[in-house]
């Protein structure tokens, strides 16, 4: 079989998803929130991951990820304590470590979970799949799972077009793959 026909195969369901375990991808996800990262490792089964850790770095410089609904015009107060909540916590950070000798590990507790990180996998072609079929759902998934989802989604198609037939998106009914019309939209 060439490639093509075996990921047909794999994709209709007509041999076992081992095959796809030879097949690996690298992923690396950057900039994301800890909230991103936090929701990206509950795929664990054929994944490895390698993520930043805030216990041994310096923290007080990161960016926060700021959530698009807080740029609306009529949520400008909204905008306005997001950022000063964030500034705050860093600035808390800053006093703690500066101020009081506290160490980085103890100080990070009190970090924003929008601040900026960074997580790389090793993830089989089945596991990806898996993950993005789940990932991709509008009606369930973060605005920043799903945006990364279409961006990883565009890097399969270029790197590994032949595995497109297994990344079907969700089947939950939101307009990812169905038309913008249907109900749940």
């Amino acid at each position: 079989w060439d490639r093509n026909e075996l990921m047909k195969f794999i994709g209709e369901g007509k041999t076992l998803w081992q095959c796809g375990e030879i097949i690996r991808f690298g992923v690396v996800c950057n900039p994301v929130s800890r909230v991103f990262t936090h929701q990206l490792v509950r795929a664990r089964i054929g994944v490895t991951y390698s993520q930043q850790c805030t216990g041994d770095i310096d923290c007080r410089h990161l960016d926060v990820i700021l959530p698009n609904v807080f740029l609306k015009t009529e949520n400008r107060s909204i905008l306005h304590n997001f950022v000063a909540s964030a500034l705050e916590a860093k600035h808390q950070y800053a006093v703690q470590i500066d101020a009081y000798g506290v160490s980085i590990q103890e100080a990070r507790y009190v970090l924003p979970s929008s601040l900026t990180s960074w997580i790389m996998m090793d993830i089989s072609l089945g596991a990806l799949a898996e993950l993005f079929n789940k990932r991709c759902c509008t009606m369930t998934q973060t605005w920043e799972m799903v945006i990364w989802a279409r961006s990883l989604l565009a890097q399969v198609a270029k790197k590994a077009p032949w595995a497109m037939p297994l990344f079907k998106g969700c089947s939950n009914g939101c307009w990812f793959t169905r038309t913008i019309e249907t109900p749940f939209a």
